[in-house]
């Protein structure tokens, strides 16, 4: 990253797809320092963020666990910037709130439009949150949902039966 962050700094005129580049490289590291140094020399240069550059930094948010300041970026990228979410944008926010067991910002997020845009993974990982947290009325109504889309996907009826029997359902299970 050194190397890269040194051919951004050499550039003469960088554009978006130049600093997408180095703070997608730090996302992968984790790094949520260098994300924001180079966020704002991004817009100290006069490029706005864009698409990509929101999809960085909400999955360095994601690997280091910054819910709170993801929602404040998603929230910036979506009131600020006019960019809407894409499913790897609410990928990241999900993922977050479901680690963090935040079942009614996960509601609030579902009813909110994020549904037309999430895909089976999506939906799989909340059913998966909601078997951490031992949370069985959210997961079945996450379950009709997956399955009202997708009716033979089996890890949803493996998900919902370890959650019914987690949550001492059995004959459901």
């Amino acid at each position: 990253m050194l190397d890269a962050q040194n051919v951004l700094d050499g550039l003469p005129q960088p554009i978006v797809v130049s600093w997408n580049a180095c703070l997608c490289g730090y996302a992968g590291e984790g790094n949520f320092v260098e994300i924001m140094k180079i966020l704002d020399s991004m817009q100290m240069a006069g490029l706005k963020p864009d698409e990509v550059t929101f999809t960085s930094v909400l999955s360095a948010c994601n690997h280091t666990g910054l819910l709170s300041m993801a929602l404040k970026i998603f929230e910036s990228m979506t009131n600020d910037y006019c960019i809407s979410p894409n499913v790897t944008h609410y990928g990241s926010i999900m993922d977050l709130l479901g680690r963090a067991g935040d079942f009614e910002t996960i509601k609030k997020v579902i009813t909110g439009g994020m549904s037309q845009h999430a895909d089976l993974t999506l939906w799989l990982s909340l059913l998966v949150a909601c078997q951490i947290h031992g949370n069985l009325e959210l997961g079945k109504e996450i379950f009709h949902h997956v399955i009202g889309m997708h009716p033979d996907e089996t890890p949803a009826y493996i998900l919902m039966s370890n959650i019914y029997a987690d949550t001492g359902y059995r004959k459901e299970a």
